[in-house]
């Protein structure tokens, strides 16, 4: 019997062993780096986080697709991260650190500014995570700077691989070895060139050539334009930014700055959809709906999303395809679980009125943008929301009647648009179009005569078409020549280039040019100058006007008015360059325009070339008498035309001044005798129009020179 009692026993403590190897066998299931925190990362105390305790990603949700995109499963290579201070870059670059550690070993770096920033990262958030995980305490030593055994400063080992953590500024560093997986923080402060090696990301990315499944994480808070490292790498990726849905009516959106303000004794943002005034409290609700959305400029086929939309829309933005892009993230404290908005407005509000470095600091560390040093371009985001006031599409408005044109050439299209200017110096740009098809070829050149050669009804002015217009001639190999051949049977269109020189003329009539065609034939036009950076200074003052008078209604003068459907990429356009003031403090030394990454320039170009020709025709130098005549010799009639009204008036007003300043000339000037002697306007205006007053259709039929551009044939550019 108690042989028996103990055969049972040991059948049992057999099949208890065989259980506990089975499971002992079993892999272990792999962790994704955001289910890895969740389940084994603690946040020490001292490390300064307002949550201590175990890592709980339901407290930032913003962050786990951000950690998934660094997943050996996921098909990014390069993730980007421009943050504002204090949200969740050194979290997630420790979470993937620790994941690699624990779960998946392999070579990796992490990448800081200097040696001084190794050494706070390692005493202020290394040392505390590892000692406060109990899986990193036992995997990786304490740092033993002395010995062969344990961890540096710059080096942690652990079973199955190593962390080197790096500096920027050290070529031999970055150069070590090969590493799988890297992190590169504070990218914006590395150096140009490192050691005569080049960029110091390309360096990093170099070493993991012999790995295919590679990853990179790119983390910053951006610094300033046009060289921000972090902002040039996010306008290339797919550009995700966070949208949250109203607890109250589930309308998803973006929580944007702008949008914070006062609302009956509370401090929050309406909602886009019910009108809810949302506040802290929500908070919570907000960022447990948030979901990442790319929002990488699109095509009428693929636009990108809105900024706010009904939750049934969901799906289908989400569905969203990348487009080749890296995944790219933006992250304001807008979403910080851990600041209130109240505070954060008030930080807004005393950054705007305190200097230009609080709101550089507010700007690159709070709201996660770039600072713009450039006092000139306005935010693009500004113009667009003051767009659609003063002009409609197509038509000329009835405050303006000089028009001029300009065209831009690229490989695969040719971009046009069209300004109109009155007499406050106003301007609008009322059309604008493509010309769609390989610029060496007749197409699109035949589609731009047809362009030149239309006329636009008139609020107040008869049907008119361009006073002048004028091709950028600077389109590369062959499209060169293309323009040259163009105005050269176009005596009216001018072959125009911006200027270089900071000093040069608004216009300067330039030097007969010649460029090789495609037949072996030679074609020759006249090249005149616009004063690019002169008048780049007037656009942006004019958009600025424009911004300014948006929230009264009233039309300023000197100022720069859209149509309601002008593209926010118009805009981008219209601002992507910036005026960098000069670092040589010697006498002469000059500033210079600066494009910024990733933006085209276009709109810009078209924009300062029609000024250019407007102010060529007289927009600066006429004075109310010649502006008079020339509205009067395209006016429709005295009640369709205030602007004529207002227009005779300062006409009147100028010559009763005149008069009397000539009266006062001939009696000795003033009281004393010696008065200033006054300049007798030309008794006609310059401009060719106001000649035309006695032609009751003046403007309003089709100029002779015109319709060359009906007979062009195909081949005819080369001929």
């Amino acid at each position: 019997m108690i042989s028996a009692v103990r055969n049972i026993r040991g059948l049992a403590s057999a099949s208890v062993l065989n259980r506990a190897l089975a499971r002992a066998a079993q892999p272990e299931p792999v962790l994704t780096t955001a289910e890895w925190a969740e389940e084994r990362r603690y946040v020490a105390a001292e490390s300064g986080s307002p949550k201590p305790g175990r890592w709980k990603n339901a407290t930032t949700p913003f962050g786990v697709e951000i950690m998934d995109c660094l997943e050996p499963e996921h098909p990014s290579r390069v993730v980007t991260l421009m943050i504002g201070s204090q949200m969740i870059k050194s979290e997630v670059i420790l979470n993937w650190i620790g994941k690699t550690i624990d779960v998946d070993p392999a070579p990796m770096m992490l990448v800081l500014p200097s040696l001084n920033e190794i050494r706070t990262w390692n005493a202020t958030k290394w040392e505390p995570t590892r000692k406060a995980t109990p899986v990193l305490r036992q995997k990786v030593r304490e740092n033993i700077e002395r010995s062969g055994d344990g961890s540096k400063t710059n080096f942690k080992a652990f079973p199955g691989g190593s962390l080197i953590v790096a500096t920027a500024s050290s070529s031999k560093e970055l150069q070590a070895r090969s590493v799988k997986r890297a992190a590169l923080d504070e990218i914006s402060e590395y150096p140009d060139d490192v050691g005569g090696r080049g960029d110091p990301i390309d360096q990093v990315i170099t070493r993991a050539d012999a790995h295919v499944d590679a990853k990179f994480l790119l983390a910053s808070t951006p610094a300033e334009l046009p060289s921000c490292r972090i902002n040039k790498f996010y306008e290339a990726s797919d550009r995700r930014e966070l949208y949250c849905a109203c607890p109250e009516c589930g309308e998803l959106q973006t929580l944007a700055f702008e949008r914070l303000g006062h609302f009956f004794g509370q401090i929050g943002m309406s909602c886009l959809g019910c009108g809810v005034i949302l506040t802290d409290e929500h908070k919570r609700e907000l960022l447990e709906g948030c979901v990442w959305l790319k929002c990488y400029p699109g095509t009428d086929e693929n636009p990108a999303p809105p900024d706010h939309f009904d939750a049934s829309e969901l799906a289908h933005w989400r569905a969203r395809g990348s487009d080749g892009r890296q995944p790219g993230f933006w992250l304001p404290q807008t979403y910080s679980p851990f600041k209130t908005w109240a505070l954060l407005l008030r930080e807004g509000e005393e950054a705007e009125a305190g200097s230009a470095e609080k709101r550089k600091t507010f700007r690159q560390q709070k709201l996660a943008k770039p600072w713009d040093p450039s006092v000139d371009a306005p935010d693009h985001g500004k113009l667009f929301a003051a767009k659609g006031q003063h002009v409609v599409r197509g038509v000329i408005p009835a405050w303006a009647t000089l028009i001029t044109g300009a065209a831009d050439v690229q490989n695969d299209r040719i971009e046009w648009a069209a300004y109109a200017w009155g007499p406050d110096k106003s301007g609008a740009r009322f059309d604008w179009g493509i010309c769609a098809g390989d610029t060496l070829t007749d197409g699109p050149w035949i589609a731009l005569a047809d362009v030149i050669g239309r006329k636009w009804c008139g609020e107040a002015c008869v049907d008119l078409g361009f006073d002048a217009f004028g091709v950028d001639s600077g389109g590369g190999k062959g499209r060169t020549a293309r323009t040259y051949a163009f105005c050269q049977r176009s005596p009216r269109v001018r072959a125009l280039k911006g200027s270089s020189d900071p000093k040069a003329l608004i216009y300067n009539q330039g030097l007969m040019q010649k460029a090789k065609l495609s037949g072996g034939n030679f074609a020759r036009a006249r090249v005149d100058l616009i004063g690019g950076s002169e008048v780049k200074h007037i656009i942006m003052a004019m958009l600025h006007r424009g911004v300014d008078a948006f929230p009264t209604g009233e039309r300023l003068p000197v100022g720069l008015y859209f149509t309601a459907d002008t593209s926010e990429e118009t805009f981008r356009q219209l601002t992507a360059e910036i005026f960098k003031t000069p670092k040589s403090r010697r006498a002469g030394a000059s500033g210079y325009w600066e494009q910024l990454s990733a933006r085209a320039n276009e709109q810009l170009d078209l924009a300062v070339y029609c000024y250019g020709l407007a102010w060529n025709e007289g927009l600066e130098r006429w004075g109310p008498t010649e502006w008079a005549r020339l509205i009067a010799a395209r006016a429709k009639t005295i009640d369709d035309a205030p602007l004529l009204n207002l227009a005779q008036r300062e006409a009147h007003n100028f010559s009763e001044q005149e008069q009397a300043s000539a009266a006062d000339e001939a009696d000795g000037g003033g009281a004393d005798g010696s008065g200033p002697a006054v300049e007798t306007p030309p008794a006609t205006p310059s401009h060719p129009a106001a000649k035309m007053a006695s032609n009751p259709s003046a403007g309003g039929t089709r100029p002779s020179w015109m319709d060359k551009f009906a007979t062009i044939n195909k081949g005819a550019g080369d001929r």
